[in-house]
């Protein structure tokens, strides 16, 4: 710095350099080099929970070293003024008050985690913690995993390291990755000069933009309360004739168990160093930036790669070659535009960036290829079909009209920038890509509602620059159009986010999960059955296989932490696996009194064999099976609390601890 401030001018004047310079984009480079080099460590070795370990802390301080030093180096090329005004980045911080009450809620009821598939995350994270790679299926022991389990080994990491539970940490993960991607929306509002830095303004924009999907929710749901009565008791109520039920707000689904929050911080991350990019504003570090979501996203949500490649990478590829159009010399444009990358990036930093970038990358398409051999993802386009079209228009009517006003000011009157250019291919990019992809084989299950979610912070961004357009504009009235048109966003989405948290305050009420250190208890009417599966989990080795009938409870794998030998079927992880069929038929057997004894051992013959060492226990009630016919097939009781009625059996009593 150019002059001397106090002390605490100076840690302070820093605070906010490490969080937007170092921290920030740890957060996203980190997982990029998890989930890579953890992924290529898998191809080699079995790799157990101590493995993770060391790579999590591998990929955590050696690219905080390098942010730390460009932060150190940032801050001290910094002027006296702005160290001086440093409290000022406080102001865009305000607005956060709005989301407060939701992440509190998020925090203090984790358990909230567990409707969003819980059964299955917790189950996958619950492997990787007791186990090693490969992982098997959470539906079928055994039978390889058929799910974007990387996501589920940062979960299970982070738990090993904190002993918090797994819903816990994924709530955590969940919100620092919101307000790690407001805080990259708020990087490129400045950068596209639409709001001013240190501005409580720029924090409600970068609120806008987030949750800008399904932004007429409010006024669809004050219409539903006007026509029924009971409407609060779901958030789908938000929802316009057409949407999927799943896009009604981005909070919803951010918070939800998953990696869909990550999936968007990918997403706004690639967005900013795509907007410097065609800024011109090349460096290694946005380079790396790209390449970082793009590694991450194809590991834990292969959507957010999807649409950084295509949409964002391509709309960078449009407008150069947009560029090119109408130059006297194509060659000398970009010869030029090439020497300007290599005066800001060296050749060996370039290539030592393509080779990290290529060696990370192109394991995980292996991956990409392994888990969705094994599952039902099927990939279609589908042009001009209705649920896509009208899924987009019901949640994003507010935005579309305005993003067609910005596309007659770009191309039309020819007003707009290259940036704003930019920023209208990718809009039309991730439209069309929206309207056409059919991710899956049912509507209901289907992935490609995940898109709106992207497309959504592209038409906001677009409507903000047209609505600045007009704030600008010599002419009063279209300045307070565009004043206007900012006041009503801004009020529809803050009144939605009250409206979400008073949700979620009323979810939390009806809570039936409470946590025991790192596991879950259930607040169960059937308390027997309940300590059955509690003694398995505490008694019984990690690799064992529970057995009880299909129609039990849908999250019972998560009270007794163990995999179970065939698990009630939800279509989207079971589809393609013949086993399934085959294991609930040798189920009806094992429960059926009628089974001979010579059936029985031949079915258990069957089960050994799928399962070769792995002790099998199973879980009767004594009304399904008395315990005379259970010991004269072999099995041993090993656990019957008094007067329960409840048995746990060992079926293989020569096999395990």
């Amino acid at each position: 710095m150019s002059a001397r401030i106090g002390l605490f001018g100076k840690v302070f004047s820093f605070l906010p350099i490490l969080l937007v310079e170092a921290l920030n984009p740890l957060y996203v480079i980190s997982i990029a080099l998890y989930v890579g080099l953890g992924y290529i460590l898998t191809l080699l070795m079995p790799v157990d929970i101590s493995h993770w370990r060391a790579v999590f802390w591998i990929s955590v301080v050696a690219p905080f070293i390098l942010l730390m030093i460009r932060a150190i180096s940032i801050w001290q090329g910094a002027s006296i003024e702005e160290a001086r005004s440093a409290w000022r980045r406080v102001l865009p911080l305000l607005p956060l008050l709005f989301l407060v009450p939701v992440f509190a809620v998020e925090l203090t009821y984790p358990d909230l985690q567990l409707p969003g598939h819980g059964d299955l995350h917790i189950g996958y994270a619950l492997q990787l913690l007791y186990g090693t790679t490969p992982i098997e299926s959470v539906f079928l022991a055994g039978y390889p995993a058929n799910y974007y389990w990387l996501y589920h080994a940062y979960l299970a990491v982070i738990a090993s390291i904190t002993s918090l539970s797994v819903p816990t940490v994924g709530s955590i993960l969940n919100l620092l990755a919101i307000l790690s991607s407001l805080l990259w929306i708020a990087q490129t509002l400045i950068e596209l000069r639409l709001a001013k830095p240190r501005t409580v303004y720029l924090g409600l924009l970068a609120i806008l933009v987030y949750c800008s999907v399904n932004m007429s929710g409010v006024i669809t749901l004050a219409g539903q309360i006007a026509e029924e009565e009971n409407v609060l008791r779901s958030l789908r109520f938000m929802l316009l004739d057409g949407a999927d039920r799943r896009l009604h707000s981005v909070l919803g689904k951010a918070l939800n168990f998953g990696s869909m929050a990550l999936a968007i911080m990918f997403f706004t991350a690639a967005f900013y160093a795509c907007v410097k990019l065609v800024k011109r504003n090349w460096s290694l570090y946005v380079l790396i930036l790209i390449s970082a979501s793009g590694i991450a996203g194809l590991a834990m949500q292969q959507m957010a790669a999807l649409y950084i490649v295509l949409v964002l990478l391509g709309g960078v590829l449009l407008t150069a070659l947009v560029s090119l159009v109408g130059a006297k010399s194509i060659s000398s444009r970009v010869m030029f535009a090439w020497r300007e990358l290599r005066h800001s990036v060296s050749p060996t930093h370039l290539a030592g960036w393509l080779f990290i970038s290529l060696s990370l990358s192109l394991p995980q398409l292996i991956y990409i290829g392994r888990f969705s051999g094994g599952s039902s993802l099927e990939v279609s386009l589908r042009i001009f079909d209705d649920y896509n079209i009208s899924m987009l228009i019901a949640a994003l009517i507010l935005l579309l009209p305005v993003f067609f006003a910005h596309t007659i000011w770009v191309w039309v009157l020819r007003r707009g920038s290259v940036v704003e250019r930019f920023i209208q291919f990718c809009c039309i990019l991730g439209l069309v890509l929206t309207s056409v992809l059919f991710i899956g084989n049912d509507i209901r299950t289907s992935q490609q509602y995940k898109g709106a979610f992207f497309v959504a912070i592209l038409l906001a961004t677009s409507a903000l620059l047209a609505i600045d357009s007009l704030s600008q504009s010599r002419s009063r009235f279209f300045r307070y159009i565009g004043r206007a048109a900012i006041i009503v966003f801004l009020f529809l989405t803050l009144s939605k986010i009250v409206w979400i948290n008073h949700f979620y305050r009323q979810e939390a009420l009806t809570s039936q999960f409470d946590y025991d250190g790192i596991h879950i208890v259930f607040h169960s009417s059937d308390s027997d059955q309940m300590d059955a599966y509690y003694w398995i989990r505490d008694h019984t080795p990690t690799d064992s296989v529970v057995i009880y009938p299909v129609q039990t409870y849908r999250y019972t794998n998560t009270f007794h932490e163990r995999l179970p030998y065939v698990k009630k079927k939800q279509s989207t992880f079971t589809v393609n696996i013949p086993a399934y069929d085959e294991r609930v038929e040798r189920l009806s057997l094992l429960f059926s009194a009628e089974t001979s004894l010579s059936d029985y051992r031949r079915l258990l013959d069957e089960m050994r064999n799928e399962l070769p060492g792995r002790p099998l226990y199973a879980v009767v009630d004594n009304g399904e099976l008395a315990p005379e016919l259970m010991t004269q097939r072999g099995a041993a009781a090993v656990f019957a609390p008094e007067g329960s009625g409840i048995y746990v059996y060992k079926l293989n009593p020569d096999t395990g601890a």
